[in-house]
């Protein structure tokens, strides 16, 4: 029986050990993985459409709390804010284009008799 233990036992160490390696090695394979994207990880995250999904999701995780609420108030005002942004400055870019110089007028040239022009040599 105690020879039964032992082994048990032993193989017990083994399992564990095997354990102990695989996640070291997967540890060591995501810190790679980590290291690679950490670039294209910070565009994405950098990026409106990104933005505005993690914002989503993180009122999505806040559910009907007060913070939820008022972050929800808040993305409306600065909405509001961007929109009237972009209508003053569509605003004054029409105005800008309205107050154009005119066109300078030249003196109408004489007509001239072909016998007389000069030739372009």
């Amino acid at each position: 029986m105690s020879k039964l233990l032992e082994t048990l036992s032993m193989r017990k160490d083994l399992l564990q050990a095997r354990s102990a390696i695989y996640r070291m090695q997967m540890y060591q394979d995501i810190n790679a993985i980590n290291e690679k994207l950490a670039g294209v990880r910070a565009a994405v995250i950098s990026s409106h459409p990104m933005r505005s999904l993690l914002a989503g999701l993180v009122l999505q995780y806040l559910g009907h709390s007060r913070l939820a609420r008022m972050l929800s108030w808040a993305g409306k005002v600065l909405m509001v804010i961007k929109v009237a942004s972009v209508v003053v400055k569509l605003y004054r870019s029409s105005s800008a284009a309205k107050t154009e110089p005119e066109p300078v007028l030249y003196p109408p040239i004489p007509p001239h008799d072909i016998r007389t022009m000069p030739l372009n040599s």
